[in-house]
């Protein structure tokens, strides 16, 4: 496990990142949880600036008391006494008043053991601070674990005198996406009903509305009037637990990326879907409201709980993360509806995107591609015939019988093509293949440029390679695999550089002095505030294969004219006697080759500036040189176009160029986190919101998961 403590803001930040790819960012400021990072995936949200994350109003994350919610009067009554709290909303305190946990500073110390690292934070409140009785002191203790997707808080206190006692961490989560996407299942049965000040008034027993017994989208019903009374404008409702047992999750969230579930011994939880527009910028995107959902295990503020003098208060809550079960779900469920029975595998193969490196590849030249979170999912079973029979969703099955290995005419352009392509260069190599029956869908949306039929081939190669070789064939030996039955058996000259992209996971730094064999070094994307946005102009690539293949013709011509067959056996100094367009194709291969070189060098010195800026000068010499950023006197709708407004979006701050082939099609975007809204938001206003996604690295090629 990796620790890394630093200051920012003259705050503390932990970070801790264990062995299943979890990271866990802690702060000193409210004992909080600053950032969830999963697979490169941010899960929850925070201030984007740390001098808004210090502001009192900022709950995000932290851990809130004395009294978490809301105080109705302001008023607490112990025995004989009554106690007036400081008022932060009205006549109301909320989350402990402007003095409350939430704004301190807590010490702390870390402690690493072999299976697990603990965090513990302490607080000593004293005596009348925001009006609360008695010194208590406050422990939060964060243990991450080695191996899990899972992390534990656990809430300790203890006071010289009897006094409220209510703690919760205010974590807010998006597990990487807008609260439309989310789903929400809560074992309840019973609500706090609450008044205009959303203050508790009435235990009531759950309408459809609040019903989350089963997973339901949070925003089903959000805007239904008995839910907005007054100021609600969504839920802001505590939920009380049907079995208050640690050993069962009390509340899952959900998308199709990952599902949180969520294990305490509170009363209750508080759902909170962030109905009123943030008052500073948030990270990750966030619009103006309902951009992500508070999940607070508490106990309900009807009846408020006294810790008595000299006694203990232990809370507990554990966040436990799985990848991609929903999709799982629907993957087994869609197999069992197609072969009538649960597969026995599932396996998954991301796209892959281009960072740098744009028509270098055919003449021999480095590339610099990404493995991405866009993916195609599938269920595997082994059958005993040696027919391989696939259904992809939506589409009729596709039967490859593994007796004949040669290409079908009728197979041309077809899924079935590539199946027997794969399986055949493989037994032609040595390997072994036979019969599965497989059910797949795909997160790949059409015209995002991320190589769905290179992400189809190698996991159908891994398949074979898990199912009938023991996983021993090579990334590279499976991505020649992939190249060969899209070439062979599916009608389609492509090189090898969206198969590796595919292949190797992280960024792939290829080297291409070796077209059959070519130096692939993987490399993990270091920018933890950069984005990638793919932005699909929505162009058809039909009838421009002409404009495509005049590319490598160009520059083989020039090769030739230089006396050799690839430009990358000698330098643009020894050409001559070349045709305008033949020069400036010639130049943009060798200024690229040279991009390439440095971005690497700049992500490997964590060098961002340099990065961004190889990444422009990329487009420039696409426009200017390689000339394949729009079909002439095609502006409209064109990839140049995208890249002009995004340009003016970003006022110049942003990175981008184009992503494949060109004249049609998509482009790469490069922003920092605080321009992310406002790209999404103005591109997918122009293109469609559909069409303008942020994608992610991802760190492995195909596997069985």
């Amino acid at each position: 496990m990796k620790i890394k403590n630093y200051l920012k803001g003259n705050l503390t930040f932990i970070d801790v990142t264990n062995d299943a790819g979890l990271t866990v960012t802690l702060c000193n400021l409210g004992a909080s949880i600053f950032q969830v990072i999963l697979d490169g995936t941010t899960l929850t949200r925070n201030a984007l600036n740390i001098s808004d994350f210090k502001r009192e109003e900022c709950y995000y994350g932290k851990t809130v008391g004395r009294t978490a919610n809301r105080v109705k009067n302001s008023e607490i009554k112990i025995g004989d006494n009554i106690y007036h709290l400081d008022s932060n909303e009205g006549t109301t305190t909320l989350h402990g008043g402007h003095n409350g946990l939430s704004t301190k500073k807590f010490d702390y110390k870390v402690d690493s053991y072999s299976d697990c690292v603990i965090v513990t934070f302490t607080y000593l409140s004293p005596d009348g601070e925001s009006g609360y009785p008695g010194n208590a002191e406050i422990i939060v203790k964060y243990k991450i674990f080695s191996q899990n997707v899972r992390f534990d808080v656990e809430f300790e206190a203890k006071s010289d005198q009897d006094t409220p006692i209510s703690l919760t961490n205010h974590s807010y989560f998006t597990l990487g996406s807008s609260l439309e996407d989310l789903e929400l299942q809560i074992n309840s049965h019973k609500y706090l009903e609450v008044d205009a000040q959303m203050i508790g008034e009435s235990i009531k027993v759950i309408t459809p509305v609040f019903d989350f017994n089963s997973y339901k989208k949070i925003t089903e019903n959000i805007d239904d009037k008995s839910i907005n009374r007054d100021r609600l404008k969504g839920y802001d409702h505590f939920f009380y637990f049907d079995n208050r047992n640690i050993n069962l999750p009390n509340v899952s969230l959900r998308n199709q990326k990952f599902v949180l579930d969520i294990y305490s011994d509170f009363e209750g939880v508080q759902v909170y879907t962030s109905n009123f527009k943030p008052q500073f910028p948030l990270f990750p995107v966030c619009g103006n409201v309902r951009d992500a959902v508070a999940v607070e295990p508490s106990d309900n503020h009807l009846d408020l709980h006294i810790l008595k003098k000299g006694e203990i208060y232990r809370k507990h809550i554990i966040f436990d993360i799985r990848r991609n079960i929903m999709k799982q779900e629907n993957i087994r469920l869609g197999f069992e509806n197609a072969f009538e029975k649960e597969p026995e595998n599932i396996f998954s193969c991301g796209g892959r995107f281009e960072i740098l490196g744009n028509h270098t590849d055919h003449n021999h030249g480095l590339c610099l591609a990404a493995t991405c979170n866009l993916a195609i999912t599938a269920g595997v079973s082994k059958v005993k015939d040696n027919v391989v029979t696939f259904k992809s969703k939506g589409y009729d099955p596709d039967v490859a019988d593994l007796s004949n290995l040669k290409p079908v005419p009728e197979e041309n352009g077809r899924s079935q093509g590539l199946i027997r392509g794969v399986a055949s260069y493989l037994v032609s190599h040595g390997y072994k293949v036979g019969g599965f029956n497989g059910y797949s869908e795909s997160t790949i949306f059409p015209g995002a440029g991320v190589s769905s039929s290179a992400a189809f081939e190698l996991l159908i190669g891994q398949i074979f390679n898990e199912l009938y070789n023991e996983g021993k064939i090579s990334k590279l030996e499976l991505a020649k695999a992939g190249q060969y039955a899209e070439n062979v058996f599916f009608g389609k000259a492509s090189g090898l550089l969206d198969q590796i992209g595919v292949a190797f996971g992280n960024i792939a730094f290829i080297d291409f002095e070796d077209i059959k064999n070519p130096k692939v070094e993987e490399i993990p994307f270091p920018f933890d505030d950069l984005h990638f946005v793919i932005i699909n102009t929505g162009g058809s690539h039909a009838a421009l294969s002409h404009l495509y293949s005049a590319i490598p013709q160009d520059m083989y011509n020039a090769a030739k004219k230089g006396g050799v067959n690839f430009l990358r056996e000698t330098t643009f100094n020894n050409l001559k006697g070349l045709s305008d367009i033949e020069a400036s194709r010639a130049r943009h291969f060798y200024s690229e080759n040279e991009r390439v070189r440095k971005a690497v060098e700049a992500i490997k010195n964590k060098d961002q500036k340099t990065f961004l800026r190889m990444i422009n000068e990329s487009r420039i010499s696409s426009t200017d040189d390689l000339k394949n950023m729009m079909v002439e006197n095609q502006y409209i709708g064109s990839p140049l176009e995208a890249c002009d407004l995004f340009m003016q979006v970003t006022e110049g701050k942003g990175a981008i160029k184009i992503n494949g082939g060109g004249f049609a099609g998509s482009v790469i975007a490069v922003i920092n986190s605080d321009l992310l809204p406002k790209v999404l938001k103005e591109m997918g206003r122009k293109y469609g919101k559909q069409n303008v996604v942020e994608v992610f690295v991802r760190e492995k090629g195909p596997v069985k998961e």
